[in-house]
């Protein structure tokens, strides 16, 4: 997982800048494909799927599992484009249910992507069941921030966001993430799965509730970020080293504010440092701050490795911890070597020396393959370090909050007294299904679906085991606090620090 992290979040967000050339795509999605070769594309994928996911049926029964492709295949009755088909294909998310097994259009279109793809230009936001306009990065300046969307070119603008949300996938039964992610990637969801209009209708209401309608044209990405910046300033999803550190500590009085923007010592080590280091020395200020309150921001990370949750725990845990309870596959080699993007001679071979099939079924690790990986934390009982942190803890999540943050957030669930505020994380608290990951592509459509193949269960108390942490207290921003900057959850956390000092 740890190598594959920033792929996954490239991935996972490739909707966001899916910039199409107009006339290549075009002539991309023109191209129709016969009945017989998408649905032997379909057989490809769910054989495929069978084989190798480890977890493919965690969530949905194998037999439901059977009548959503046995519906799909009776549906391709005429000749669809690549495009066509992968709309009708990207509905398994919500069957497979878990937020590493990504369905992406195919490559083709990634050739064709450049600056000449029109894009809806405002940035949303999603509010109580509503779309409102966060960042206006269109031509038209007088589109006023936070007015609520109505219909966008004649359809519901949430019942648009809804079926965006619904497609897209998601760990278990947890809604936070695909919606969050509907949000950020709106523009490139639209081109996606209702195509690329030269200009965008909308009818929205301000704050006064008048209703107006305008005409958008969509911009180029370009046009676009070049707006935004000029507008708003560099908005920054995820950390990336060149927006500053990775890790960064307050203290003011006995708060501290830890904020941990990635869990990628994989990412980190490339400018010299490590989640090792980097904790050592921010816990050493911590206990030389003499802090009581200490709050964990997790809110944006994307995740990364295992490392980040064991130094965490080492600093916070009274007692010895262990991060997962198993670690397996479902398949040691994959035989159709041709259907896969990467170098699968690599992992049949480690397959073939490291790794022994259990009685109940399942791959694991065998003795070389244990001495391979003596470094990973997985399965190991870790013992804390000496001065241990002893105060109050808060953690803050929310839907971006994803894979190895969510796991950190279920850790520090089952491993300390930690009051959390905010958003259910995107992550799941009880599995990770992800690991070493293949992409499959499609022979005929060239759809492609990135696959994990590992399962590790995460020694994990949090209930429900299908959900992120729930937190003590859920609380989202509104949209009036995200135009204003107000951040309502650090706000509440700081409110419940004053309260357990009276």
């Amino acid at each position: 997982m740890s190598m594959e992290l920033r792929l996954i979040i490239l991935i996972g967000f490739l909707v966001i800048t899916f910039q199409i050339s107009g006339q290549e795509a075009e002539q991309s999605i023109a191209h129709k494909i016969q009945p017989n070769l998408l649905k032997e594309d379909l057989t490809v994928l769910h054989e495929q799927l069978k084989k190798i996911h480890v977890g493919l049926n965690n969530y949905t029964k194998e037999a439901e599992m059977n009548q959503f492709f046995d519906e799909l295949e009776s549906s391709l009755t005429t000749p669809l484009s690549a495009i066509e088909f992968y709309r009708k294909v990207v509905s398994l998310h919500g069957y497979i249910k878990n937020g590493h097994t990504i369905i992406i259009p195919p490559e083709s279109f990634d050739i064709a992507t450049s600056s000449t793809t029109p894009l809806f230009p405002l940035d949303v936001y999603w509010d109580k069941g509503s779309l409102y306009i966060l960042r206006n990065n269109s031509a038209d300046q007088s589109i006023e921030e936070g007015a609520k969307i109505i219909h966008i070119n004649g359809d519901s603008a949430s019942e648009v966001f809804q079926s965006m949300a619904n497609k897209w996938t998601r760990d278990g039964n947890n809604l936070t993430f695909p919606m969050g992610i509907a949000q950020r990637a709106f523009a490139g969801f639209y081109v996606n799965f209702f195509g690329q209009p030269e200009f965008y209708e909308l009818e929205f209401a301000n704050d006064s509730g008048m209703v107006q309608k305008t005409k958008v044209k969509a911009l180029i990405q370009s046009e676009i970020d070049k707006n935004r910046i000029q507008r708003y300033g560099n908005i920054i999803y995820y950390w990336d080293a060149n927006e500053g550190d990775a890790v960064t500590l307050e203290i003011e009085d006995d708060v501290a504010y830890l904020k941990i923007k990635t869990c990628s010592n994989s990412d980190i080590r490339k400018f010299g440092q490590s989640i090792k280091g980097i904790f050592k020395r921010k816990f050493k200020q911590i206990r030389e701050g003499k802090v009581k309150h200490l709050i964990i921001d997790l809110r944006n990370n994307g995740g990364g490795d295992e490392i980040a949750a064991r130094e965490i725990l080492k600093h916070l845990s009274e007692q010895p911890f262990k991060l997962f309870d198993d670690s397996f596959l479902k398949t040691k080699r994959i035989s159709e070597r041709k259907l896969y993007k990467e170098n699968i001679g690599l992992l049949n071979s480690f397959g073939k020396i490291g790794i022994k099939k259990s009685t109940d079924g399942f791959y694991r690790l065998n003795g070389l393959g244990r001495l391979f990986f003596r470094s990973n934390p997985l399965l190991k009982s870790h013992t804390p370090y000496k001065n241990q942190f002893n105060g109050f803890i808060y953690v803050l999540t929310n839907a971006y909050s994803f894979s190895a943050s969510g796991e950190l957030a279920s850790l520090l669930k089952t491993n300390t007294n930690a009051i959390f505020i905010g958003e259910e994380p995107g992550g799941n608290s009880s599995d990770i299904i992800a690991g070493e990951m293949v992409t499959l592509v499609l022979p005929n459509s060239k759809v492609r679906v990135r696959i994990p193949i590992v399962n590790q269960k995460i020694h994990s108390t949090s209930q429900p085991a299908d959900r992120g942490v729930i937190p003590h207290y859920q609380i989202r921003n509104s949209i009036s606090d995200m135009i204003s900057g107000r951040d309502a959850i650090l706000e509440k956390t700081k409110n419940l620090i004053v309260l357990s000092r009276e």
